[in-house]
């Protein structure tokens, strides 16, 4: 999270490969499956936000978008760790639409304000099955 505040809007790579080690949806799919704690993820998550602030990088917001809607990937996850873990990656998707408003080019299939209103609503991204 330091390294991060420190390069705030650089999308610095060197920093960026530290806190994709902590963040479990970015690892390759058929990568090592290592325990982290919720804590760690969450910063991650939060230092991601600040390190590709205003960014609007496609790829992380469609990983943010998708982590507030899961749980985090740990055994001793409880209601309180489900709830900050997804509040982490909320904030951090703020920051990266950071001053973009409503439309970001680019963006528009993924539907960020619809996704977001379904989470809300209690609905999963699909629209279709209760979480």
């Amino acid at each position: 999270l330091g390294l991060s505040a420190g390069a705030v809007a650089t999308m610095d790579r060197s920093v960026a490969k530290k806190l994709v080690l902590h963040i479990p949806a970015l690892h390759p799919q058929n990568g090592s499956i290592v325990e982290l704690s919720v804590n760690v993820q969450t910063a991650a998550l939060l230092g991601i936000g600040l390190l590709y602030m205003g960014s609007a990088h496609r790829r992380t917001v469609e990983v943010l978008l998708g982590e507030i809607g899961n749980a985090p990937m740990s055994a001793l996850c409880g209601p309180f760790h489900r709830k900050s873990f997804a509040l982490s990656a909320g904030i951090a998707l703020g920051m990266l639409l950071l001053g973009k408003g409503r439309t970001v080019f680019g963006l528009e299939d993924l539907q960020v304000e619809d996704v977001l209103f379904n989470y809300i609503r209690g609905l999963t991204r699909n629209k279709t099955h209760k979480q």
